[in-house]
């Protein structure tokens, strides 16, 4: 009887152990699951979109040292890196714009991501442009670094801009009148003259001092004399943008 009872209690252990066995991979392949669906392993490098939300948002020390770090990146590695997050975001996502922001900037396929930028300031209906504002700051940056052809692109905004795109309209055509008077009166000469009165209206609402009205006054005269911004020359003198 003893022994009947001794093997029953064996018998009774080695099917809880095979149990147990039999779950263990179960238990693995939920695991597994779980890790499969984490955002982690599906979104992007969490400092690398701090980085680039960082570098095409703000134009200060942060910025700088976000681009100093971007930099610091191998540079087939880190183009590689952006066109996966490019894929994994939705095409109305705002990082589409702060990624192809930082493409430009590393001059990889520079005519498709600014056109991405600027289909976000021109695209129709104007009120469904729900990140204008960032685009606009965006082609500011790349207008500074270089791109004066993207004054055409603000300017053209002009018109129909208000609140905060205004204003930021206004402080960068405040900054590239000052800058290059020449440069900016030769892309302002090819808009149409509703466009370019305008512009003037913004830039009377700008960042420009008395020193610097009176500075730019006297390096406009000089161009209003002759020459192909002549007439565009005379015109901004009179306008409110100069006023003294």
């Amino acid at each position: 009887m003893t022994y009947l009872v001794t093997v029953y209690i064996i018998l009774q252990v080695l099917f809880s152990s095979a149990c147990a066995t039999r779950g263990e991979p179960n238990q693995g392949l939920v695991t597994g699951q779980a890790n499969i669906a984490s955002p982690m392993t599906k979104s992007m490098d969490p400092e690398l979109a701090r980085l680039i939300k960082t570098f095409s948002e703000d134009r200060g020390e942060n910025g700088r040292a976000a681009w100093q770090k971007l930099q610091s990146y191998p540079h087939k590695d880190l183009i590689d890196s952006l066109l996966r997050v490019r894929e994994e975001l939705t095409k109305d996502s705002p990082m589409q714009l702060s990624v192809a922001f930082v493409l430009c900037n590393m001059n990889y396929q520079y005519s498709t991501n600014v056109q991405i930028i600027v289909s976000a300031l021109t695209k129709i209906p104007h009120s469904l442009n729900y990140y204008a504002d960032n685009a606009e700051a965006m082609l500011s940056r790349l207008i500074h670094r270089g791109d004066k052809a993207l004054l055409q692109v603000l300017f053209a905004a002009s018109p129909w801009s208000d609140g905060a795109l205004a204003e930021a309209l206004s402080d960068t055509f405040s900054d590239e009148l000052r800058s290059d008077p020449k440069e900016f009166l030769s892309q302002l000469k090819e808009t149409p003259q509703d466009t370019r009165l305008k512009v003037y209206k913004l830039i009377r609402f700008g960042s420009l001092t008395a020193d610097d009205v009176k500075g730019l006054r006297t390096q406009v005269q000089s161009l209003a004399r002759t020459g192909p911004i002549s007439q565009v020359a005379r015109e901004i003198l009179a306008s409110p943008a100069l006023k003294q």
